[in-house]
């Protein structure tokens, strides 16, 4: 993540690429999805899967087929597991899932998640949440960058074409100690 911070690289594409490895890594899952959703509607800006997963790049869902419905608004990340907890229907066929909003601005542009087609043994960590967090934080960051040479007009139009006036507001984003989940990780590999 860090590498990412400091990347000399303009290519969103290939450091959100990047990002959702980082993550799958991480969390020990396949599958990690970044979204934007305007409204009900959930579209998949990037996603990173084994080749047979059904879901690609573009394709859209009603939100409240997704497992992300339950994270917006909620301001912290959201942990599941099987299908007790699993929203049905399930699009994905996620068996296990993290995840959390996109911050962008005062609002809210979409999710970032990391989750598992197959069920999970381990469950996801204080640290799987705190590294969601920042990454979560980076991509608006770096949404927010693109954004910025785009005129007010340009940017009040997106706005109200992807109906963002209507999304939840964004509660403000909790501080995340680095050195403390920098410690957190290097004992779990310890």
């Amino acid at each position: 993540l860090g590498e990412l911070g400091g990347a000399r690289s303009t290519d969103f594409d290939a450091n959100l690429d990047r990002l959702l490895e980082i993550g799958c890594n991480c969390c020990g899952v396949e599958v990690g999805v970044a979204s934007r959703v305007r409204g009900k509607r959930y579209e998949v800006i990037a996603i990173r899967a084994p080749e047979s997963f059904p879901v690609k790049k573009g394709s859209v869902f009603p939100l409240e087929e997704t497992c992300c419905a339950g994270v917006l608004g909620a301001g912290r990340p959201l942990a599941l597991s099987g299908s007790r907890e699993l929203p049905a229907p399930n699009a994905f066929r996620f068996q296990a899932y993290l995840g959390t909003e996109v911050p962008l601005g005062d609002g809210v542009y979409g999710t970032l998640c990391f989750a598992s087609v197959s069920p999970r043994k381990a469950v996801f960590t204080a640290t799987d949440k705190d590294l969601l967090r920042m990454m979560a934080q980076w991509l608006g960051t770096e949404l927010e960058r693109r954004e910025r040479g785009r005129t007010p007009a340009w940017r009040q139009a997106r706005a109200d074409s992807e109906g963002r006036a209507s999304a939840p507001a964004r509660r403000p984003p909790r501080s995340v100690d680095l050195n403390d989940v920098l410690g957190r990780v290097r004992r779990q590999l310890a």
